[in-house]
């Protein structure tokens, strides 16, 4: 408990030193620097690893890593920005990223990993078919040649002349195969063939190395241009309304601010304001987010079912050609966003703009308040309460562990 606490209070001064320098000391400069140079390591680093054909030397590494140290330093959108951007990159906008470069790996090398084995199943084809040609053409022509001499041996020589001429009768057999002019052919076959899947797998190499690059930045571009975005309309003229349908502890702070000073306050939300305004930080899903969830992983499950045709399809010629090859030598002699997605963008960037997110509490707290006025009295949930106090407030996993345990307690009661 002690490590959890120690670490919480390490994480929350480096937060708040990356975020505001605290004073203009030298102490506080340094650990603000400290921590700039660290957060543009990271992201330098993880930039450098997704795409290392961009940064090939240790020197203009250094030199990116410099520059985005004092962009960092001097910038407050520049700190607010690289945080957004690296958050997107494991939600929506990393999620798409992702989903471009899998497509462009997974499709180009198995098409490029299938005319591979194309070649192979020619190769194949032309060993088997020599091997059996050889086979089938040497042992009959063999066999031919000794009938011949086996018929000649029968043969009667003629006894004429016998006391004044010697006769010396030999018999020469060549040989005359058509497998000569089958290989020959075969081997044009072959070399025609080979040229075409030469061409084609030099082609299909080129294009998975540009489209993987092209998708690389495609990706790159998409988290950049997005995160962008969402600074511009959070930190917009109406930038207030953007968004703004989260419960943090600064609204129940000056919820709580305004019950003590005898003015409106808005806690707890009702039975339909839970359904549409979000308290974080929350462990517990509404049925808008579930759904929301949902549709999140949607494209995914779709491009991973297109991933496995592609390589299903690459097995199964595998397994074509292994199973030709053993046949041959049988023979005889293939706009969702999750609120999380919004929650984490959401407090990052009031992390960095308090003043905004003051705006953005008052115009919340007065259209709750606009909103519960023209309400029905008898629609009020319950006497207002210090609802921020409650333990399920901050852990609604207690209060759903809590049902469990007394509904088995309400049937043995039964």
């Amino acid at each position: 408990m002690r490590l959890w606490t120690l670490g919480t209070s390490i994480f929350l001064r480096l937060w708040g030193s990356y975020v505001f320098p605290r004073s203009p000391s030298w102490v506080d400069f340094i650990q603000h620097l400290g921590v700039c140079c660290f957060v543009a390591f990271l992201s330098v680093s993880l930039f450098s690893a997704a795409f290392y054909w961009i940064l090939p030397s240790v020197a203009l590494l250094t030199s990116v890593w410099m520059i985005t140290c004092v962009f960092l330093c001097c910038s407050k959108r520049a700190r607010c920005f690289i945080l957004l951007a690296v958050l997107s990159c494991g939600l929506r906008e990393g999620r798409n990223a992702l989903i471009a470069a899998g497509t462009g790996v997974v499709i180009f090398g198995h098409v490029e990993n299938i005319f591979y084995n194309f070649r192979g199943l020619l190769d194949s084809m032309t060993c088997n078919l020599r091997a059996k040609s050889f086979s089938v053409h040497f042992p009959l022509l063999k066999r031919y040649t000794e009938a011949i001499q086996w018929i000649y041996g029968l043969a009667t020589p003629l006894n004429l002349f016998d006391d004044l001429v010697s006769w010396n009768q030999t018999l020469v057999v060549s040989l005359f195969s058509p497998s000569h002019a089958l290989e020959a052919h075969m081997n044009d076959t072959r070399g025609e063939v080979l040229g075409v899947l030469h061409h084609m797998v030099v082609t299909t190499e080129l294009l998975t190395s540009v489209g993987q690059t092209l998708l690389a930045l495609a990706g790159l571009l998409l988290i950049l241009v997005s995160t962008g975005l969402f600074l511009k309309r959070f930190l917009g003229p109406c930038g207030w309304k953007y968004e703004n349908v989260y419960i943090t502890r600064q609204f129940v702070r000056f919820d709580e601010k305004e019950r003590h000073q005898q003015r409106p306050c808005v806690l707890p939300l009702n039975k339909k304001e839970r359904k549409k305004y979000v308290t974080i930080p929350s462990l517990q899903l509404t049925p808008k987010e579930k759904k929301a969830l949902g549709l999140f992983f949607l494209p995914v499950l779709t491009y991973l079912y297109m991933w496995a045709l592609f390589a299903a399809v690459d097995y199964l010629l595998y397994r074509l050609i292994s199973s030709m090859n053993k046949q041959f030598q049988s023979l005889p002699g293939l706009e969702v966003h999750l609120k999380l997605h919004g929650e984490l963008k959401i407090l990052v960037s009031v992390s960095f703009y308090p003043k905004v997110e003051r705006e953005r509490i008052e115009y919340l707290h007065a259209k709750l308040l606009e909103k519960r006025s023209k309400q029905p009295l008898g629609e009020a949930d319950g006497k207002p309460s210090l609802y921020f106090k409650k333990i399920d407030f901050w852990l609604p996993v207690l209060k759903m562990i809590r049902k469990k345990q007394t509904i088995p307690a309400n049937e043995d009661d039964l």
